[in-house]
């Protein structure tokens, strides 16, 4: 495991890139967040805190370091290597404990990176808590396999407050009693969902004796439960330091066996859960769907002749408005222009799968949602919002290299042009035959991370008597993926040097970025936002 902090002469943060990059990414901006010191304010088990940040940065070796003053001393991860006696890591661990009580009480929130982001000094007795996104942001920087061992097993994302705090605090006690972390880095069960079936082993399981009320508060804080400001500190003073050996409520190898059967029967419970919720997501899954396709049929019922038609569309239109249903995520229009088409049964199906996991979303994110890239350019970068909406949709659309936005409409089967019988003066029959080439990149959200597909497609088209439908897709394609987190800081870059304006700001971006929305696209959404008071 890396250290990236030190704190000799003055507090040094490793961020692991090079002064371009970090530039780049607009690193700098971390450097205002707040840490804090924590030390004894004199009465007994009152802590003082004050608030800390780093002050610059500086380059050793081409690397970019941020530095602070006002602090020396060592990482708490580091102690044991130091040849810190046993009983001083022990006063250490409980001075970190007490100031998670004191900070809750006095409605601080300390930061919660674990024992790598928090520095000790020997000499004074005090502790410094690292800005944690900072931290974080830095440790990131390593890949991904150091930041599950450094960070993650310590603290949870998704908790914050005294919730955050509690857990962790929890992790810290838990690791000092068994010397094993409740959720180790490695396994091949994700922690959220580790925390959510509780598969970890209780406290009381692990330690032969230990005080009841401890192991309750640890077991609740690592379940994640709202946090309890009451932790019992009496409690782990005395396990922490007893002087005679505890009490054990059985022998060794009995109590040894209890926690090889609790364990077991978890893993089974935990497998029967796992399955229910898998044929639970299926049934929600499928009465969505079947919800969404009866919706579907009892408009096509009522509202037959509102519905989208090419009827008097050319080829080339038909192929627009199928185009266009896919940008918008709209069956109907998919349907209308190539209603027998194979390849299009994939898109046409992909929608309500995309509309049961957005719904699914929103159940527990109130700000999720689904965008297309040019509306989603509009969402404050790097910004909770951002990131909580999903994108689907088509940019920079060309059909035989002619440019179009895909904002069209469909007319209806009540009101639609007279249908075709000629192309120029050709008698359009049931064997004619179409063919365009369509130029396009499709972005959508796939695991949190942005997936741009570049297609090239021949488009084969029929004529069926009345319209023209399309009847085969040869696709061809290219994919890659990037991180919401890496475009967002460079659209905020380019919104800082085009004075907030995001049209300008996407214009900027196209040579790094080739498939973001076209101006013309950018601009009928800005319309469009204008005309709806957003």
């Amino acid at each position: 495991m890396e250290n990236i902090l030190s704190a000799e002469k003055e507090v040094l943060l490793r961020t692991s890139l090079d002064e371009m990059m970090f530039a780049k990414t607009k690193f700098s901006s971390l450097m205002y967040e707040k840490g804090y010191i924590a030390e004894s304010d004199g009465t007994d088990g009152g802590v003082r805190f004050s608030e800390w940040a780093f002050s610059g940065t500086k380059t050793i070796d081409g690397t970019v370091y941020f530095s602070g003053e006002g602090f020396t001393g060592t990482a708490v991860s580091e102690l044991p290597e130091k040849n810190v006696s046993n009983d001083e890591i022990k006063q250490i661990l409980f001075a970190i404990c007490r100031a998670y009580d004191c900070a809750q009480k006095q409605d601080i929130q300390l930061p919660c990176a674990g024992p790598s982001a928090v520095l000790y000094d020997e000499k004074t007795k005090r502790l410094l808590f690292v800005p944690q996104k900072t931290f974080g942001r830095s440790c990131a920087n390593l890949g991904k396999e150091q930041y599950n061992l450094i960070i993650d097993p310590w603290c949870e994302a998704a908790f914050s407050g005294n919730r955050a705090m509690n857990f962790t605090r929890a992790v810290y006690i838990y690791f000092a009693f068994t010397k094993n972390l409740p959720y180790p880095a490695g396994t091949e069960t994700d922690k959220s969902v580790s925390i959510a079936y509780r598969n970890f082993c209780p406290l009381e399981l692990c330690v032969n004796g230990i005080d009841r009320t401890l192991a309750a508060a640890i077991n609740s804080a690592l379940c994640g439960k709202t946090a309890q400001t009451d932790f019992p500190m009496k409690a782990l003073e005395e396990e922490l330091f007893r002087t005679e050996p505890r009490k054990k409520i059985m022998s060794d190898d009995l109590f040894e066996k209890s926690a090889e059967l609790y364990m077991k029967k978890l893993a089974n419970r935990i497998q029967k859960k796992q399955r229910f919720d898998r044929r639970a997501g299926t049934v929600i899954a499928a009465a969505a769907i079947i919800l969404f396709i009866t919706v579907f049929i009892i408009n096509a019922v009522f509202e037959n002749r509102k519905k989208p038609t090419v009827i008097g569309l050319s080829s080339l239109q038909t192929t627009e408005i199928f185009y266009a249903g896919i940008h918008r995520m709209d069956t109907d229009y998919m349907l209308a222009a190539a209603e027998n088409c194979p390849q299009a049964q994939g898109y046409i199906s992909r929608v309500p799968q995309i509309f049961v996991t957005t719904q699914m979303k929103a159940a527990y994110n109130f700000e999720s949602g689904m965008s297309t890239p040019e509306n989603w350019m509009f969402f404050e970068p790097d910004s909770s919002r951002a990131y909580s909406h999903s994108i689907y949709g088509i940019t920079n659309f060309t059909a035989d290299g002619i440019p179009s936005t895909l904002t069209q409409s469909a007319p209806s089967l009540r009101n639609h042009p007279p249908k075709l019988t000629r192309v120029g003066e050709e008698r359009l029959t049931e064997f004619s035959r179409a063919q365009h080439t369509a130029h396009y990149y499709l972005v959508h959200t796939v695991d949190n991370m942005i997936v741009i597909e570049e297609f090239t497609t021949v488009v084969e088209l029929k004529y069926t008597g009345k319209k023209w439908q399309i009847a085969f897709l040869n696709e061809s394609s290219n994919k890659e993926t990037l991180s919401p987190l890496t475009f967002s800081l460079d659209l905020k870059e380019a919104l800082e040097k085009c004075g907030g304006n995001t049209v300008d700001a996407v214009d900027q971006l196209r040579e790094k970025y080739p498939w973001v929305p076209t101006r013309e696209s950018m601009l009928a959404e800005e319309a469009r936002l204008d005309a709806i008071g957003y």
